[in-house]
């Protein structure tokens, strides 16, 4: 019973690498192997962002369809930066940043 409910669960989530990168849409290369195709990009409201192949992509499959999938959250450790508690920034890869942090706002770049 406990495996056939873990098999759904690793229907309905996944971790990949995106291997390219669309405006609206992104391909992910998951754990497995398995590339997937014509993911649709979820951004917050107000806020845009265009990842770099080989950022990190957690994706969802509503219904444990394979066929349509959602990238929920698209990272990138390679561009991250390091804040203390509870600042909060905006960066690219280019190393420019605006920074909210404990001494005010920062512009970098």
């Amino acid at each position: 019973m406990m495996r056939q409910v873990w098999a759904r669960l690793q229907l309905l989530f996944a971790q990949g690498v995106g291997t390219l990168v669309g405006a609206d849409k992104v391909q992910a290369t998951v754990l497995d192997g398995e590339v997937l195709n014509n993911l649709l990009r979820a951004e917050p409201y107000g806020f845009s962002y265009r990842p770099k192949p080989g950022c990190q992509a957690y994706l969802l499959f509503p219904s444990g369809d394979r066929s349509f999938g959602v990238a929920l959250v698209i990272g990138d450790k390679r561009y991250q930066m390091d804040l203390l508690e509870g600042e909060v920034a905006l960066h690219d890869d280019q190393g420019q940043s605006v920074r909210i942090g404990r001494g005010g706002i920062v512009i970098d770049g």
